[in-house]
């Protein structure tokens, strides 16, 4: 009887074991990110324009890091950090510039900085506009069965895209805007806000590890020039922004891997 007694005994507390043994699935989770993107800064006017500015995918990448934390199976937030060098290039037939004199045009301006800053303009011309911004998203994150070792992943939410730098190039030259009292960052605005939506797959490498993989895009959802900045232009102050020119929207689209560390957290014990 005693030995019954201790068997079972024995068989009960190895059962407790196993059940405090076992791992839930929500809890935080860190992660560090890379993206390679195709931009863009959308302008109808500019897209309207024809020979005179032929618009060019740019490509650029970035990374960052972010928090999450997994609130069950299927549902989560997550707040991150992202480095993005973004923007668009063009090319134009100078030869044309100026016969579209109803629309107002970015070559127009490219025309204007070549001038100040010495840059050869004639025939045909390319152009180059680069973005290094700091994107801060705030997303809601929704996936399939995430006790899978692999599985449906997506995310969507806001952000919060802040300019860090500013570059323009001429025919592959540098272009300073200080002939105008201006730098080139002045002409747009510090901070917009952007929607964002990632598709991909999330894979588990062990318990604490998960890669994922998603197509990632973000969209501003409003202006990213700054239409109110003011130029010098032979003493005196004019709008640089033509009143007539359409909003200018970032745009990105790309694929975005990141690593993450889950702190998994043992599930209560059940006797």
């Amino acid at each position: 009887m005693k030995l019954t007694q201790k068997i079972s005994t024995i068989a009960a507390g190895c059962l407790l074991l196993a059940s405090g043994s076992s791992f839930a699935q929500n809890g935080l989770d860190f992660g560090i990110k890379g993206i390679f993107q195709a931009t863009a800064l959308l302008n109808n006017t500019d897209q309207a324009a024809g020979p005179e500015l032929d618009l060019k995918n740019k490509l650029g990448g970035g990374g960052g890091a972010s928090v999450g934390y997994t609130f069950n199976k299927h549902m989560g937030v997550e707040l991150g950090v992202l480095y993005s060098k973004q923007g668009w290039s063009y090319t134009g037939s100078v030869g044309r510039i100026g016969a579209s004199n109803d629309v107002y045009i970015l070559c127009t301006e490219f025309q204007g900085l070549a001038q100040s800053n010495n840059i050869p303009f004639t025939g045909t011309y390319s152009a180059d506009i680069s973005l290094t911004c700091i994107k801060i998203p705030l997303l809601f994150r929704y996936t399939g069965d995430n006790t899978k070792s692999t599985y449906f992943s997506s995310f969507i939410g806001p952000q919060i895209n802040m300019l860090s730098a500013v570059n323009v190039q001429v025919n592959n030259t540098n272009a300073s805007f200080s002939g105008y009292g201006i730098k080139a960052e002045d002409l747009y605005k510090k901070m917009t806000i952007d929607a964002v939506l990632g598709l991909g797959v999330g894979i588990k490498l062990s318990t604490n590890f998960l890669l994922t993989a998603h197509l990632r895009l973000d969209y501003g959802l409003g202006d990213a020039e700054d239409k109110s900045k003011t130029i010098t232009v032979n003493g005196a102050l004019q709008k640089f922004w033509d009143s007539g020119r359409a909003a200018t929207n970032n745009a990105t689209g790309g694929l975005l891997v990141g690593l993450n560390y889950k702190l998994v957290k043992k599930a209560k014990s059940k006797k």
